[in-house]
């Protein structure tokens, strides 16, 4: 005869392989996942897919992401993740979230900036485009300024587990790059993972909730205070701060892409924050980054520095050739703003939009000899010239088509 275990062993594996089957005549899976997942196509069984395998990896990908009561699979382990603390979720959007010692969800990303070989982006080159830019806008009596927002995996590095902590021991530093690469340039800044980690440890105040992968509102008001002080525009008061059980910048965002069965509520509270400037700053302000921009957004409007007409938010988007020439020509001040993913991915949004900006700016005759065209012309037939500006008109591309009517 059977004994117990075998008989529980037996049932899970028939109801294991029943549940799929049931997928076939007709049982849907109603079981809804957060986030956003690649969806992947059936792929075609020819001879040259099978050859090279590309026919199984491609398959792979489809019955993984398709088979019946996928959803309802995805949450169960995931649920079972969190109930023993693995320290390794699936989060149900073909990424990876990871649990540190303390509760804290960290993006794989953010875990795996801290394990670089060399840094990605090319920092001297950077340096140079920045600085172009800051010298230009100087000489159009604008402002620029950049904020090195942190991450969590640097914050809260030795509470990482284990295994992911033995290889955090990156050759790039990418703070440490970017400073040195501002301080060279004597461009203005701000490193928030130093501002932050001070913070943490002389007044004991956490920056992030366990729950998000963005700064808590205490965090972007103080980075907000010293941005506003820094650029000498005025004084932001932070009058009080309260704990309430509401979110108010989005601080449960990776908690709510586990996809587990029970939610995730690793925060009692989060902080709400009171805080008034000593006068609006008076200033059309781009804001162009990620969310960590967003965040700066929030705080300049909830302090009443700014109205939200007088803010240009760019986060996470790509500008077209129109919204750079108009912020070229509207704003007086250019904040840059992402996090420290960011700032080592050469083409994150931020310094995409960098390259976009430079495309605009009037011509320096000296370091980049470049022809360029008066007011005067426009008159004439032309293609692959810009609309006026105070200093001119300049090439779109290498080529410009004139059509000029010869008098006879």
């Amino acid at each position: 005869m059977l004994r117990t275990h075998q008989i529980v062993f037996i049932t899970a594996i028939l109801v294991l392989l029943c549940i799929p089957l049931s997928y076939i005549f007709g049982f849907k899976d109603r079981t809804e996942i957060k986030g956003v997942e690649y969806q992947y196509k059936l792929p075609s069984l020819q001879d040259e897919y099978w050859s090279n395998r590309q026919f199984q990896t491609e398959f792979e990908k489809w019955w993984n992401s398709h088979f019946g009561f996928r959803n309802f699979f995805l949450k169960t382990k995931n649920s079972i993740y969190d109930l023993f603390n693995l320290q390794k979720i699936h989060s149900g959007f073909n990424n990876l979230l990871i649990q540190t010692e303390t509760g804290h969800l960290i993006d794989r990303t953010c875990i795996s900036l801290l394990l670089n070989d060399a840094c990605q982006v090319d920092i001297q080159k950077l340096g140079e485009e920045f600085s172009y830019f800051f010298r230009q806008i100087n000489k159009m009596n604008k402002r620029g300024y950049i904020v090195l927002g942190s991450t969590k995996a640097h914050l809260y590095r030795e509470q990482i587990p284990k295994r992911f902590k033995y290889f955090a021991n990156p050759r790039c530093d990418i703070f440490e790059e970017w400073e040195k690469m501002l301080l060279s340039n004597k461009i203005p800044y701000l490193n928030t993972q130093k501002m932050l980690e001070e913070m943490l440890q002389r007044e004991g105040i956490e920056p992030y909730s366990k729950a998000g992968t963005h700064w808590n509102a205490y965090a972007a008001a103080r980075v907000t205070q010293d941005v506003v002080k820094n650029l000498d525009l005025g004084v932001i008061n932070i009058d009080s701060v309260e704990q309430a059980k509401e979110e108010t910048l989005g601080e449960r965002d990776l908690a709510d892409l586990l996809n587990t069965w029970f939610p995730y509520y690793p925060d009692k509270s989060f902080p709400h924050v009171r805080l008034h400037a000593n006068r609006q700053l008076g200033k059309k302000i781009a804001l162009i980054g990620d969310s960590y921009a967003g965040s700066l957004y929030h705080m300049l409007v909830r302090s009443g520095a700014s109205l939200r007409d007088e803010l240009i938010l760019v986060s996470n988007r790509l500008l077209t050739d129109d919204e750079a020439k108009k912020i070229i020509c509207e704003a007086d001040i250019f904040i840059f703003c992402s996090q420290g993913t960011s700032l080592n991915y050469p083409r994150s949004s931020m310094l995409v939009n960098l390259e976009m900006l430079l495309k605009f700016l009037p011509i320096d005759p000296i370091k980049k000899p470049i022809f360029y065209f008066s007011e005067e012309i426009f008159p004439f037939d032309v293609k692959g010239i810009s609309f006026a500006e105070q200093w001119g008109r300049w090439t779109e591309s290498k080529t410009v088509n004139f059509r000029i009517p010869i008098l006879t």
